[in-house]
């Protein structure tokens, strides 16, 4: 059974318990979620559900039929990674320990367009925009120069194709 990694959107009316009923849907799988961010959208009183899991494709489609069944639930999109523009939000902290380590630091940052949010004489903070692998790939070059504190946030993603007519209508219920 080969798994992929999926991105379900879902919209829900802004309810208390939507998140539990729709996260027991993995649990009972006993399936990892990777990534949930939860908002409201552009429409008050409707948030968005993004969930990233690596799964089997015909269970990501049962979970989503079954998600749909949820009361709150308004609509549910399974996309694929080349489906959608995804990025996640991170900030690390590195400390370097003389000026030519911190001039390196900030030739990365220059290079990956991330963006220093707090330069202290002990500590650089970065912001950076991107994708999983990007976030990875720039957490590799700071390791050096003494990266003592990471936190990324869950995937937003948003379908490279906008929403149908017929969707908009659905979903403004």
């Amino acid at each position: 059974m080969a798994t992929k990694r999926y991105t379900l959107s879902i919209f829900t009316e802004n309810s208390p318990g939507v998140l539990q009923r729709i996260t027991i849907m993995f649990t009972r799988r006993k399936l990892n979620i990777d990534s949930v961010t939860v908002s409201e959208t552009e429409r008050r009183g409707v948030s968005r559900f993004t969930i990233v899991l690596e799964v089997d494709g015909a269970l990501i489609q049962k979970i989503a039929k079954q998600i749909r069944r949820i009361i709150e639930v308004l609509h549910v999109d399974v996309f694929e990674e080349h489906e959608i523009i995804a990025k996640e939000l991170a900030f690390i902290r590195v400390e370097p320990v003389n000026d030519a380590e911190r001039e390196e630091i900030l030739a990365i940052v220059q290079q990956t367009e991330a963006r220093i949010i707090k330069d202290e004489e002990q500590n650089i903070v970065l912001e950076f925009s991107g994708t999983r692998e990007e976030t990875d790939a720039l957490c590799d070059h700071l390791t050096p120069f003494r990266l003592t504190e990471f936190v990324r946030s869950g995937r937003i993603a948003i379908p490279k194709k906008g929403v149908t007519h017929e969707e908009a209508i659905r979903l403004a219920v």
